[in-house]
């Protein structure tokens, strides 16, 4: 509700109602069948159709959230740091940012470069699949049957990654992933989870600590 005692004067508004939604295809019907009047956060395909129609007021804005790929250090692969930085070594950030139709900057960690906590001394690990691929060499991973994955002691180098399955940008950039890293010799296995409950399931199915 409107406050009129508010120190800058009286919004113009007399009220809002926010109203959350559980997907953007959801928040995309709501919107279509002008039951809101304004939206956050929609996803590129329906800010493309909205940008052409002059009918609507659109929008960007910078955002401060970022994407990353948590590892699991229980896990007896991820927790060789010569690994996870041949993975790191594998990605084209830039691609991927393509891949979802964003604009953004490389990340060193989760501060924004502008931001008091942002470490200006750490340098991102520059795109270098050859690099990746002697990285993992030294760390005695080979291809030694020729199917494309290296292997050590018998076993491949896999890597599952655990995708929202609500969010089609995860995907898309799962799948942009378990591509590149293909190319360097890392079998990677995606599988998604509907909600934090089935997430959790998940983690303690795979990833048990070791004893």
């Amino acid at each position: 509700e409107a406050n009129p005692a508010y120190f800058e004067g009286r919004p113009y508004l007399d009220r809002m109602i926010v109203k959350p939604y559980p997907d953007n295809s959801s928040l995309w019907a709501a919107f279509m069948r002008h039951e809101v009047d304004f939206v956050q956060y929609i996803n590129s395909e329906d800010y493309s159709v909205l940008e052409n129609d002059p009918a609507y007021k659109i929008y960007k804005i910078n955002s401060g959230a970022y994407c990353a790929i948590v590892y699991n250090l229980h896990d007896p692969v991820l927790s060789n740091r010569e690994v996870r930085k041949a993975i790191a070594y594998g990605i084209d950030i830039k691609k991927l940012m393509a891949v979802i139709s964003t604009d953004g900057i490389v990340s060193t960690g989760p501060f924004h470069p502008d931001s008091q906590g942002f470490d200006k001394d750490i340098k991102p690990l520059a795109y270098n699949p050859l690099k990746a691929k002697i990285t993992l060499m030294h760390r005695g991973w080979r291809d030694i049957d020729g199917d494309g994955i290296l292997e050590k002691g018998g076993q491949p180098l896999e890597i599952r990654i655990l995708v929202d399955a609500r969010s089609n940008y995860y995907k898309e950039m799962a799948m942009a992933i378990r591509q590149q890293l293909a190319e360097i010799g890392i079998k990677v296995k995606i599988l998604v989870y509907q909600n934090e409950n089935d997430l959790v399931q998940e983690y303690i199915s795979l990833y048990k600590p070791q004893a």
